[in-house]
């Protein structure tokens, strides 16, 4: 979801909002009492087979965000997958393709990069990303397609015997045998109110109910014990609470990447694009300008920073980003563009088993319903 600058603000419930920003929170307020009634409703008619609800013919897993915008979704699919690798399953990774063409079909997303093909504009950033991390690793690979039960069934067809719904918590239309919870370890709740008038997509109490393992984002590991336990008061009795932190590198794009203590320019069209700036202080470097955009932005080459006079720093990006400027690099006139990688660091050594066994018990569920 693309949100405005003021709607950034006004979910961030500044100290002192301005006087327009009062009022317009006064005018959405009774808009999210709509929006939870009919979350709610949704969810019970699910629940009590008012509603159809669709069963794959393989396991199912889901990972996503009680709110809007980056909580770490993605990375945490990745790392789901990972973990069912070592499990000995062949799982394959199921999306939308959000902010790509979605296909009506369910479509394999390629996990090499090739001259002339926009991959990102077709299947959205974030799976072609999942693609390329998962490329040879010996599962089933990523599946783009606007039904997530086409999806499913096309990767179960190809051999895959675990699917990881990525962003799917809220997809209630597929039965799945687990969901995983993604919750910003800063600000678990957000600012507590329910979309439009905070970024919450259902109440918390929904989301921790049907959550088997919760997953906070971005806790630096002094924290994580505080941190946990604020989520485990309002945590079902049993769900499994991990954290993790960021550890960052960067890679060449074009070019030699940054040397530390260089000036560089930032150009991201990301959720939160804001934090990262103390990623990037953070390597050693200093910043001259940013270039920030909407959430998938689609970049064109009038996005690429000119050359300062006197100066040619390096441009820096994200990894989602990267999907989206490759095509560009030939507009790039002589301009040196790297990329900042995250490695996601548990900070509790159990983890990586206690994801393999949530994806064990999934499947275990599953052949005990059939």
């Amino acid at each position: 979801m693309t949100r405005a600058p003021w709607l950034e603000r006004l979910w961030g419930e500044a100290p002192a909002p301005s006087p327009g920003l009062a009022v317009a929170g006064r005018l959405l307020s009774p808009l999210s009492w709509v929006y939870g009634a009919g979350a709610r409703l949704h969810l019970v008619a699910r629940q009590r087979g008012l509603l159809p609800v669709d069963r794959a013919p393989l396991p199912i897993v889901s990972v996503g965000g009680l709110e809007v915008g980056g909580v770490g979704k993605t990375p945490m699919a990745l790392e789901l997958y990972r973990a069912a690798r070592e499990a000995g399953f062949h799982p394959a990774i199921l999306s939308r393709g959000y902010g790509g063409a979605m296909p009506a079909d369910a479509r394999r997303v390629p996990d090499d990069a090739a001259e002339g093909r926009d991959d990102g504009l077709v299947f959205g950033d974030e799976p072609v990303w999942l693609a390329r991390e998962t490329a040879g690793t010996g599962g089933a690979g990523v599946w783009v397609s606007r039904r997530r039960l086409g999806a499913a069934v096309a990767a179960a067809s190809s051999g895959a015997d675990l699917g990881i719904l990525d962003d799917g918590l809220q997809h209630l239309r597929l039965h799945r045998e687990g969901d995983v919870l993604c919750l910003s370890g800063p600000a678990p709740w957000a600012n507590g109110r329910l979309l439009p008038r905070g970024p919450l997509r259902e109440r918390p109490q929904d989301a921790l109910r049907r959550s088997a393992l919760i997953v906070l984002s971005t806790v630096p590991p002094e924290e994580a014990g505080r941190v946990r336990e604020q989520v485990r008061s309002r945590a079902p009795a049993g769900a499994r609470i991990l954290s993790w932190h960021g550890r960052y590198s960067i890679r060449a794009g074009a070019g030699d990447p940054p040397a530390p203590g260089e000036t560089v320019e930032l150009l991201a069209a990301i959720a939160h694009p804001e934090r990262l700036l103390g990623v990037v202080r953070g390597l050693g470097l200093q910043v001259a300008a940013v270039h920030f955009h909407r959430d998938h932005h689609r970049f064109r080459a009038s996005d690429i920073p000119r050359r300062r006079e006197g100066h040619n720093c390096p441009i820096l990006t994200t990894e989602k980003d990267w999907v989206r400027l490759e095509p560009l690099l030939a507009q790039l006139a002589g301009r040196r563009l790297a990329v900042i990688r995250q490695q996601l660091v548990w900070n509790e050594p159990e983890a990586r088993s206690a994801l393999r066994d949530f994806v064990r018990r999934a499947a275990a569920e599953s052949d005990g319903s059939s």
